[in-house]
């Protein structure tokens, strides 16, 4: 009996504790994937030799990054709070990693999306994908370092009315000594005096820190950085943010 008990117990408390992921921002994610598009869900079954897995064949819709493929795996851990699961007949935004054995899955932690779900941010995140792959831009950069803005400084920019686009992006060098050394603008906002205001922005008001926990890198580091705009919402104003919503 202790032990149906403790099992019992165990199982309970599995399926109730939040699942933890790494934060990541998009330009993070995108580094570490090894595939990302846009595909539909044609069917799915139970991975015959782990039940955690499920096997997934898909229609790709948009390649953003890898190689084309139509079927991949994912981690689908339904007895526990990492549950994730994918219907058949779905439009998924899949970031999606190789595992030792060479296979693409993904899942939970994975930063995947149903589109049709999450509309308004799936958009988003295809809309920088299609211009990072448009204009040859690479991400493939070694997450050594993490870069933090300070969100404060960007909200001289409440208010800001942008009709052109909804995002900037940004090519950071990272001193040895973490401090920043340069930030040259790759996609801009519509007003040149806002853009001159952030590039200021992202040199100074910005913290560097190295993943590692240690105060200085072996060499330069490149990162990529986005910045989103966000459009008046009722009695909300317009906003810039480096975070995806």
């Amino acid at each position: 009996m202790k032990s149906i008990i403790l099992i019992f117990s165990i199982l309970i408390t599995n399926l109730y504790l939040a699942c933890s992921c790494l934060p990541m921002n998009i330009t993070e994610r995108i580094s570490t994937s090894d595939f990302i598009a846009k595909v539909k869900i044609k069917k799915i079954w139970i991975d015959s030799e782990n039940k955690n897995l499920h096997n997934i064949e898909i229609e790709i819709l948009e390649l953003y990054k890898g190689v084309s493929t139509k079927r991949m795996k994912i981690y689908s851990s339904q007895m526990s709070s990492c549950a994730f699961f994918t219907s058949q007949n779905t439009t998924w935004l899949v970031f999606a990693s190789k595992d030792k054995d060479n296979i693409l899955k993904f899942g939970f932690c994975s930063g995947s999306q149903d589109v049709d779900k999450n509309s308004y941010s799936s958009q988003r995140k295809m809309e920088l994908l299609r211009y990072l792959k448009s204009e040859k831009i690479n991400t493939n950069f070694k997450n050594d370092v993490a870069y933090v803005i300070n969100s404060d400084s960007l909200k001289k920019f409440n208010g800001l009315t942008e009709s052109k686009n909804n995002f900037a992006l940004y090519e950071i060098i990272i001193n040895p000594d973490l401090s920043v050394k340069s930030v040259k603008p790759l996609k801009e906002f519509q007003s040149q005096e806002i853009n001159n205001e952030i590039v200021e922005i992202l040199k100074t008001k910005s913290k560097v820190y190295a993943k590692n926990r240690q105060p200085t890198i072996t060499q330069e580091e490149k990162i990529i950085f986005p910045l989103f705009y966000y459009s008046k919402e009722k009695n909300d104003k317009s906003f810039i943010s480096p975070y995806d919503l």
